[in-house]
């Protein structure tokens, strides 16, 4: 199995969870940041050919009336740090939990992973995973050479998202010449 970065605790099982064409993605929770997250995972699954109808509930009972193929929700973990989750893929389907939005943010990275690995039949499996640091980045020099267009810029991000770096820097030097910084750049 190829996840990266690779969690701290992944049991494999036995068998095989195949996602339906069509399915429901159970959002247990409320929050803008939490939507944005699972849109997200959406795309991941919909990559793998899989349409993911999105169904949003802070309550449990409300949501699991309706059969769903992967259950997100906000629950206390037992692990050292915010950004923990948990991922259960069994014969039932898929079960993610999560702490706070950092956490789930996490574990859609790997479902993004598992998806593109696997495709619809995902292996059963529990994952328990923290990152080791609070802020995991990487800085791009765009001071020299070609400075890259927005909609690039933005796929990197996309791209870094799913090995779960948080912070991006762009290092910059005296290549732009703000209107309003003249002592900048005004002799290069």
């Amino acid at each position: 199995m190829k996840l990266l970065p690779c969690p701290r605790v992944l049991k494999c099982g036995a068998g095989f969870f195949k996602v339906p064409d069509h399915s429901i993605l159970a959002l247990l929770a409320t929050g803008p940041e939490l939507v944005l997250a699972a849109r997200r995972l959406q795309t991941g699954a919909m990559d793998a050919g899989i349409h993911l109808l999105l169904q949003t509930s802070p309550h449990r009972s409300c949501a699991l009336e309706y059969p769903a193929a992967i259950r997100c929700a906000r629950r206390t973990l037992s692990a050292p740090s915010a950004e923990a989750y948990t991922i259960t893929i069994d014969e039932n389907g898929v079960s993610v939990d999560f702490s706070a939005p950092a956490g789930f943010r996490a574990a859609v990275a790997t479902m993004r992973q598992l998806f593109r690995e696997f495709g619809r039949r995902l292996p059963q499996l529990s994952i328990l995973d923290w990152p080791d640091f609070p802020r995991r980045g990487v800085m791009l020099d765009i001071s020299r050479g070609r400075v890259p267009r927005i909609e690039t810029l933005l796929g990197l991000v996309d791209h870094l998202a799913d090995f779960k770096i948080n912070e991006f820097q762009l290092y910059i030097e005296h290549t732009f010449a703000y209107r309003q910084y003249r002592a900048v750049w005004r002799d290069w």
